[in-house]
């Protein structure tokens, strides 16, 4: 399993819900028994599609991708349909939604 996080600038300004992320992630993958890898992805489509062709590259059996990032999220799976693996039954894209400050609702792009 992967977390795609924030791009490394915006995490070593210390973004505190991406921290926040990767602590929760690490902690419940371990308590699971499970490997994680941690990487850092800017935060654009085409980004996430390289990376997960790369990730994809090194680990066949990649299942999971966790993703702190929405942009990159979409391109994970973009770039997941382009190796012709299906989402999910291949590869699981996990990703929370932005919500509007204070409403719950989900943002407008």
């Amino acid at each position: 399993m992967v977390l795609v996080n924030q791009a490394a600038p915006v995490l070593e300004t210390g973004l505190r819900a991406a921290i926040r992320i990767q602590e929760a992630a690490q902690r419940t993958a371990a308590e699971m028994g499970l490997d994680l890898v941690t990487v850092a992805c800017e935060s654009t489509a085409a980004a996430g599609s390289s990376l997960i062709s790369r990730l994809l590259d090194q680990n066949l059996r990649l299942t999971g991708v966790l993703a702190f990032n929405e942009q990159a999220a979409s391109g994970a799976v973009s770039g997941a349909l382009a190796r012709r693996l299906r989402v999910p039954d291949d590869l699981s894209v996990v990703a929370p939604r932005r919500r509007a400050p204070g409403t719950g609702a989900p943002a407008q792009p």
